[in-house]
């Protein structure tokens, strides 16, 4: 069974967000403080068990000092990524109704 947009996304961020908190040396605890986000909720999140919000997720990239396009889109600004249609990644707030789709 191959894997949907949503859990392709799930495990992109999980992943980017997991790499980028072990760079810093950053423990959960230590994210949960600066970012303003439960510890449960980054676990959780890194675990790819659970979709962000877009404002539990603006505030992860935040303090790990990442945008959004790097937590989504490749390292180095020269590589090309194609995209085909149902297969860009989508952010949804289900609380605020906000579908975030990443284009570029």
């Amino acid at each position: 069974m191959t894997s949907g947009p949503e859990e392709i996304t799930r495990k992109k961020i999980a992943l980017q967000l997991k790499e980028r908190r072990k760079e810093l040396n950053l423990s959960l605890q230590s994210l949960a403080e600066s970012s303003g986000v439960s510890v449960s909720m980054i676990s959780r999140t890194e675990r790819g068990e659970v979709t962000p919000s877009t404002s539990v997720l603006s505030r992860l990239v935040n303090a790990l000092d990442l945008s959004f396009a790097s937590l989504m889109g490749s390292r180095a600004s020269e590589d090309i990524v194609v995209l085909r249609s149902g297969e860009h990644p989508i952010l949804r707030d289900k609380a605020n109704h906000f579908t975030r789709t990443c284009l570029s």
